[in-house]
């Protein structure tokens, strides 16, 4: 259900709903709820990587772009202040403003130019500008992670998010009383669950994944719990 004056959780409803409608219009491109959510989750954790918290202040000095209504959703949900700063102000203006508000950041033109969007399996994504060409030179490997609850792989993107959280398996993941299960990834997507389980790793598969990289991703987390040595024990159901 969604939260009365809470608009990630409205962004969120809506991406669930009707995830391929239009939200915003930039310029004749289309960007649907489900992309507009990706691209708030991504700034979240660009913006907290930059060392944002609650009650700072961000300046966005940017056209009317889509960019600028994803910030307008992002910033206050970080527990930040948005500063809207018009291109029409001139340098001295621009230095009272900052000096009274003092802003932990300032995005403008500048600073999108460091993020560069990504084509992925049709989807439009944001990536930083430099790590473009890194990412694209890596081959696709058969690595699997098991990760903690409320990891931010999952939460950065949000369960919403289909490329990370196959829908018809979001229940398991986002669970009762906002609790986010661990989880197995596999490919960078969430591939099943897994439980600390009468001495051993219980993991519940929806996608099938490398045995070979599983086996090894459940040993590594045994001995992290103290259970090195315990069998993986598969299970057919939640508990």
């Amino acid at each position: 259900m969604t939260r009365p004056y809470d608009p990630i959780s409205f962004l969120e409803s809506n991406a669930e709903r009707r995830g391929e409608t239009a939200a915003v219009w930039d310029d004749g491109v289309e960007i649907t709820f489900v992309e507009l959510l990706g691209h708030v989750r991504r700034l979240q954790a660009l913006l907290s990587a930059r060392g944002i918290k609650v009650g700072d202040v961000v300046g966005v000095r940017l056209p009317n772009v889509w960019m600028y209504v994803a910030l307008e959703l992002t910033v206050p949900d970080l527990g930040a202040v948005l500063l809207p700063l018009p291109l029409g102000l001139g340098e001295h203006e621009m230095r009272w403003i900052t000096e009274k508000a003092r802003p932990a950041l300032v995005i403008d033109s500048d600073m999108a130019d460091e993020l560069a969007t990504v084509d992925v399996e049709g989807t439009p994504m944001l990536v930083a500008a430099g790590h473009v060409d890194e990412l694209r030179a890596q081959a696709p490997r058969d690595v699997v992670c098991l990760l903690p609850g409320f990891d931010q792989y999952v939460l950065g993107a949000g369960t919403g998010a289909e490329a990370v959280v196959p829908p018809a398996h979001r229940a398991e993941v986002s669970r009762a009383a906002g609790w986010i299960a661990p989880v197995v990834i596999s490919g960078g997507r969430v591939a099943g669950v897994w439980e600390a389980k009468s001495g051993a790793v219980a993991v519940s598969l929806f996608e099938d994944v490398p045995a070979a990289a599983l086996a090894e991703a459940v040993a590594r987390m045994e001995a992290l719990l103290g259970t090195a040595g315990a069998a993986a024990e598969p299970v057919d159901e939640l508990a």
